[in-house]
């Protein structure tokens, strides 16, 4: 299934999502900053949602506003983005670029507590307990995987160093979207817990997905190496190919912050080197333990191919 299709699937609940958050804003900022900030955020970033909104199984019995858990989804998604980018706004990638733009680079950090602000506001008017404690922990350990991934950066060689720091910033919020889902459905605990696991992983594989299409992009490459990111593609490098002269001259390079030499080395190697069926089998793996932890896991087809689709990003 192409992404198109995935977003077609969910068009109406998405739109819902998006208006509800442009709402809030417009609310408490004005209509100008309202609309420009979500013009720069299409639903076809709404992955979080997707993910929730594929979790609740039967929409019309939820006990919950599902567009609005989406919205406090795609909030923490958007503080997490601001926290970790106060670059100069030209080299803002992708969706940070247009952030920065309406935001302005000294807002960043003020954007950022606000979104998180609104979305603890939104849980505490819905009321439910497990959905506030489930996106508290979420909230924890994006934080924890942010603080991580800057104290390691993209020097790291260490393959559970990565993993930590990818479970942390990108698998716990995807599974706590699909928690959700589960949580509005009124499911028992084994559903849920079942529920974690398949976001958990889901996540990590997307967010390898999401490094390998980086690495694949010169342009994109430096800009995340500038941005000290950590890089399954490059820790996996740095990881099983150690003792290679250039291996120790790109550490050189990143430690010495010579970025752009760092950037043009890492990727003629990535290019040499064997290292993208790795990062394949990788994301074969996380799927697999998806999948494997539902009872049901045709449920989630379509997300299962969004790592086969090359227009998204975490």
């Amino acid at each position: 299934m192409r992404f198109e299709q995935i977003l077609g699937k969910f068009q109406e609940e998405l739109r819902e999502t998006r208006e509800f958050m442009i709402s809030h804003v417009t609310r408490d900022l004005g209509t100008i900053k309202g609309s420009d900030a979500f013009a720069a955020y299409p639903t076809s970033q709404f992955l979080r949602s997707i993910i929730l909104f594929s979790s609740a199984t039967d929409s019309r019995n939820t006990t919950l506003p599902l567009s609005q858990i989406a919205s406090v989804l795609e909030y923490l998604h958007l503080a997490s983005k601001l926290h970790r980018h106060i670059p100069q706004i030209d080299e803002f990638r992708r969706l940070n670029k247009e952030i920065a733009n309406w935001w302005h680079n000294e807002l960043s950090i003020l954007a950022g507590d606000y979104f998180l602000s609104i979305s603890f506001k939104i849980l505490t008017q819905l009321g439910n307990m497990d959905l506030l404690e489930l996106i508290s922990n979420a909230t924890r350990l994006i934080s924890q995987g942010q603080v991580l991934e800057i104290a390691n950066g993209s020097g790291t060689s260490s393959e559970q160093i990565y993993f930590e720091i990818a479970g942390n910033k990108t698998g716990s919020l995807a599974a706590a979207a699909a928690v959700c889902g589960s949580i509005s459905d009124n499911s028992e605990m084994i559903v849920r817990d079942s529920y974690y696991e398949f976001g958990f992983q889901l996540g990590i594989a997307l967010q390898i997905h999401d490094d390998a299409q980086t690495c694949a992009n010169p342009q994109m490459l430096e800009y995340a190496l500038r941005e000290n990111k950590t890089l399954y593609p490059i820790c996996c490098l740095l990881n099983r190919f150690p003792d290679q002269l250039e291996t120790r001259e790109l550490l050189t390079h990143l430690h010495e912050n010579h970025i752009q030499s760092a950037s043009q080395l890492a990727y003629r190697m990535l290019s040499q080197l064997a290292i993208m069926p790795l990062v394949e089998q990788e994301i074969s793996s996380r799927l697999q333990k998806a999948s494997s932890s539902l009872s049901k896991p045709d449920q989630f087809e379509h997300l299962m191919a969004l790592c086969q689709s090359h227009n998204f990003s975490v």
